[in-house]
């Protein structure tokens, strides 16, 4: 996974390798600040005072990002927030919920403001924007299982070692928050659900959530994104995103400010990855199900729409034929043996894998001399 993110995520490139270390830099400087806060609370202020002259030297160098700096906050998240902090309000919101849900619990470090605003803007600063997003506003109030995906995925790409150990405690909350999704609070009534107001409570319900759910799906996105090659189960969580989508999609358009024909190609290309791992038939079709699902499809040169269709056609041909798959190297033991293959390989065979060769040979050539056109 680790070398197919660039890729996948094609609208930006990252940005330079130089100004990543600085954040290396204060990376280091975070794993001290929490441990220091733990140990002797009163040397804060010294901390602060260390940490800004850091940040003063990298504005020198060019490096500042503003609000990425990093300071001896309280690690405890439910610290009510300055008025000049009103922004993150919404982040530590989610915070909160998502420690709370998160079992067995995590070492209190991970929770830490320092290491979560860290992390945070490290994600949005250095890593490319997905295909589908237009902007970065669907992380402006990150929904816990939003919140989950991006710090388990900035400490697993990030370059500090330290905040690399975290990273298996945020895929545990990523877990937790994914669980959350399908298993209700057992003792919340109907009527605290649906609340006592006269307005339908199907329409009222829609307006409120349609925003979380959408940070809900693009959560499980990035979720199977940056676990895919390790965790099976990724295929379910696809396919509670799928039934998030198909229920939750707005049937008129502009009626929401949210790209949800966009979510769906996102989802469509996840879809295709875990199909073409498994050998599996892709969950999603070829064509959107929903009118306001297909205006992504119908934009001008998307490559990705034209990628799913030729994966369909290519893994049709195939699966259920008892073929080893991408998954059955991957996951197989050092001295494991892999089943023989049972199906004998036809004329047919070779002319569809030439036919599917020579599209994608196509589709590389149109769509990378058209990325570079456009860097």
């Amino acid at each position: 996974m680790t070398g197919r993110w660039p890729v996948l995520l094609s609208k930006e490139q990252a940005q330079d390798q130089q100004e990543c270390e600085p954040a290396a830099g204060k990376a280091l400087a975070v794993h001290d600040v929490v441990r220091l806060h733990q140990d002797t609370p009163e040397r804060n202020q010294d901390i602060d005072a260390i940490l800004g002259r850091l940040d003063r030297i990298e504005s020198a160098l060019g490096f500042n990002r503003g609000s990425s700096s990093v300071t001896a906050d309280s690690p405890d998240p439910d610290q009510d927030e300055g008025s000049a902090n009103m922004s993150l309000r919404a982040l530590w919101k989610a915070v909160r919920h998502l420690k709370q849900i998160t079992r067995p619990a995590q070492d209190d470090a991970l929770w830490s403001r320092p290491v979560i605003k860290h992390l945070w803007y490290s994600f949005l600063n250095n890593l490319p924007l997905l295909h589908f997003l237009k902007d970065q506003s669907a992380f402006a109030s990150p929904s816990p299982l939003l919140l989950a995906s991006v710090l388990f995925i900035s400490a697993l790409h990030g370059p500090s070692n330290d905040l690399s150990e975290f990273t298996k405690g945020y895929f545990v909350a990523q877990c937790c928050a994914i669980a959350e999704l399908v298993n209700p609070v057992p003792y919340t009534p109907p009527w605290e659900i649906f609340g006592n107001s006269a307005e339908d409570p199907d329409q009222s319900l829609c307006t409120k959530d349609d925003s979380l759910t959408f940070q809900n799906i693009l959560g499980l996105i990035m979720a199977s994104l940056g676990s895919e090659a390790y965790v099976p189960t990724t295929g379910t969580w696809i396919a509670i995103a799928y039934r998030l989508l198909l229920d939750h999609t707005p049937r008129e358009v502009e009626h929401t400010t949210h790209d949800w024909a966009g979510l769906f190609s996102g989802l469509q290309v996840i879809d295709i990855e875990h199909a073409s791992m498994h050998m599996c038939c892709p969950l999603l079709p070829e064509q959107p199900p929903l009118s306001t699902l297909a205006q992504f499809n119908a934009r001008k040169e998307n490559a990705f729409h034209g990628l799913a269709q030729m994966m369909h056609h290519g893994l049709s041909h195939f699966v259920g034929r008892g073929l080893p798959t991408i998954w059955s190297f991957v996951s197989a033991k050092e001295r494991e043996v892999l089943s023989p293959i049972r199906t004998p390989f036809t004329d047919e065979d070779a002319r569809v894998i030439r036919l599917w060769a020579r599209k994608l040979d196509d589709w590389l050539v149109r769509y990378n001399a058209a990325s570079r056109e456009i860097s």
